[in-house]
């Protein structure tokens, strides 16, 4: 079995594209006449989800989290800790300020942030990265089939875990791999 998480194939066609829109986002684009720039941004918060994670696959973790921090940091922020259905701007006012589009980002947050990733079905077997970056410590909790697995991992390098009878948890921290 491969260390491949499970993702179904439209989704992998669509990280590849989104690899390619991320490194034309950070640079401004010709406008139609030619005058002006323009900033390539993702249209949603579903969407935008695809684009941390090409961040997080090309840059590094910090570049993933400071993009995840600005979009969605923003938008909890303005919406009381909802997530909407469209990115703030004046003429998205009527737009559904409770949209689970936009949670998509759980899923990213677990398995970038906090470093877990499903490797094998149904959640029997998970490798536990955390990333290296400047956060001072990151915790979560992925619900498995079998129960719920926690872990947080701190700058110190200090791991806690829990992990329930039948699933295995692969442990790799830097340079350690450890098995739980």
């Amino acid at each position: 079995m491969n260390n491949q998480h499970y993702l179904p194939d439209g989704l992998r066609v669509w990280s590849v594209v989104l690899i390619w829109l991320v490194a034309a986002a950070g640079r401004a684009a010709p406008s139609a006449n030619g005058s002006a720039t323009i900033r390539v941004v993702a249209g949603s918060p579903g969407l935008s989800d695809l684009c941390a994670r090409a961040i997080f696959a090309q840059q590094t973790a910090d570049d993933g989290i400071d993009y995840i921090r600005r979009h969605y940091g923003q938008m909890l922020d303005e919406n009381g800790g909802t997530f909407s259905e469209c990115w703030s701007t004046l003429e998205d006012e009527a737009a559904c300020k409770s949209q689970g589009w936009g949670g998509t980002l759980a899923a990213t947050l677990i398995e970038e942030v906090v470093g877990l990733r499903p490797v094998a079905p149904g959640c029997r077997r998970l490798v536990w990265r955390p990333p290296v970056c400047r956060l001072s410590f990151a915790e979560g909790r992925l619900d498995t089939p079998r129960g719920p697995v926690t872990v947080r991992w701190e700058a110190d390098g200090a791991l806690r875990y829990d992990v329930p009878e039948g699933v295995r948890l692969e442990i790799r921290a830097k340079a350690n791999v450890l098995e739980a």
